[in-house]
């Protein structure tokens, strides 16, 4: 009988051993997926806000001025002529009817007076974007390099007819 119970306490004591070796697997593999997750997102923070490599030079953006329309007057102060490559006026935000900025934010950014820049909830929109037959994008939307987004776009056409 102590043969059995002994046996039978060796059992119990093999079955918590693996389903503490078990558990310990699955913790380590949830703070293994958390710190990549964390770092992931740490570098993606750091290259949109921080990284300032391959930018263009500003120098030419603080030096912009907008294309001006030359006015010629007569003797009595009176335009006759507007002279421009463009004939553009600086407006007010006021000046412009509600309908037509209700329709510039309504095919731009409806909520671009609730963020402050960026829309972070549009950016899973952004990532998937819908294949036709031919597996050709519809929309084209992409955050990354064309190129590498052509090359996986083949990858996946060819997946098919690679057996």
């Amino acid at each position: 009988m102590q043969m059995g119970s002994l046996s039978a306490a060796q059992k119990i004591r093999c079955i918590r051993l693996v389903r503490r070796r078990w558990q310990s697997g699955v913790v380590r593999l949830l703070i293994c997926t958390t710190v990549i997750t964390a770092t992931l997102v740490a570098v993606g923070f750091y290259h949109v806000y921080f990284d300032r490599t391959n930018l263009p030079d500003i120098e030419p953006f603080t030096r912009f001025e907008f294309p001006t329309i030359g006015h010629i007057y007569d003797a009595n102060c009176q335009p006759l002529i507007e002279m421009a490559r463009e004939y553009r006026r600086n407006i007010k935000y006021e000046d412009i009817p509600p309908i037509v900025r209700d329709a510039i934010l309504a095919t731009k950014d409806k909520n671009f007076f609730t963020h402050s820049g960026v829309d972070y909830s549009v950016i899973p929109r952004v990532l998937v974007y819908e294949l036709d037959e031919q597996l050709k994008p519809i929309l084209h939307y992409y955050l990354g390099d064309p190129e590498a987004v052509a090359k996986a776009e083949q990858a996946v056409a060819s997946q098919g007819k690679a057996r």
